[in-house]
């Protein structure tokens, strides 16, 4: 079952624990002991810059999605159209070490869908987004076919590489 449809949260399961991301990520265990994984203030503060230019009326999950990345890794990844390089993060969740997954040009305005991992890089589909006028109002629109399938590196949150980090 697809959570986001609910709009509530996300889910993943790495390891025997079930992580669920809504504004905060946290583990649960099928003997009921939890664990909270603090998210990087640089990942939070994506989050909520995309938030706060919302539409008016318009209501947006913190985070698009959370992905076992097939490493014993959690992917948290930023809302489509959230602007700047960030597009999310590759967590360890048993020492909470994030690896950034950047965007390589943050200027350029795509939305992109996370497909699964490579080696150290984050594989996207990038679409093309144009603008519109709909009703008299400037829209964006999602072209609805990947015009690109791109490989986006892994950057450690403190510079350093993370203990265990897959490398490719």
């Amino acid at each position: 079952m697809d959570s986001s449809i609910y709009g509530a949260t996300h889910t993943a399961c790495v390891d025997g624990k079930a992580y669920v991301l809504d504004e905060r990520l946290t583990g649960y265990t099928l003997d009921g002991r939890t664990t909270s994984i603090p998210l990087h203030e640089e990942l939070e503060q994506a989050s909520r810059s995309w938030r706060e230019n919302l539409r008016r009326g318009a209501i947006g999950h913190p985070y698009s999605g959370l992905h076992d990345a097939g490493t014993g890794q959690l992917l948290v990844v930023l809302p489509r159209f959230a602007r700047g390089a960030l597009f999310g993060a590759a967590i360890d969740p048993k020492t909470g070490c994030h690896a950034f997954i950047m965007a390589p040009d943050p200027t350029t305005r795509r939305t992109h869908r996370l497909i699964g991992m490579y080696g150290d890089s984050a594989v996207v589909a990038e679409s093309v987004v144009n603008q519109r006028e709909v009703n008299g109002e400037r829209t964006r629109v999602l072209e609805t076919g990947a015009s690109t399938i791109a490989l986006y590196p892994l950057r450690p949150a403190d510079g350093t590489p993370c203990p265990d980090t897959p490398s490719s």
